[in-house]
């Protein structure tokens, strides 16, 4: 979904956890790195908790927990936050991201 405020795009949506791991170490340092080299503003949280956290933080994505089917909200907020959803979806649903 893409809402506009202010002038910025908000784009939100839901991805699965496909790794066998869920959102380890090298999972949530992909993450944190992909959403960095974006502009906009990035927050996940994992459906079922009300922790939301920084996108762009290795030790923040890591608290999380996710696990191998957990589902989490991706929100961006910025110029190019579709290209910045779409690339941490594709990230979190890999199926072969591995240890």
């Amino acid at each position: 979904m893409m809402i506009h405020t202010h002038d910025l795009a908000q784009v939100e949506r839901l991805a699965r956890v496909g790794g066998e791991y869920g959102l380890h170490l090298r999972a949530a340092r992909l993450l944190a790195e992909t959403a960095g080299t974006f502009s906009s503003v990035v927050r996940l949280s994992r459906i079922g908790t009300d922790d939301e956290v920084d996108g762009k933080s290795i030790l923040s994505i890591l608290t999380l927990g996710a696990a191998r089917g957990d589902t989490l909200f991706i929100r961006a907020r910025g110029e190019d936050a579709e290209e910045t959803v779409q690339a941490l979806q594709r990230i979190v649903e890999d199926e072969s991201l591995e240890e």
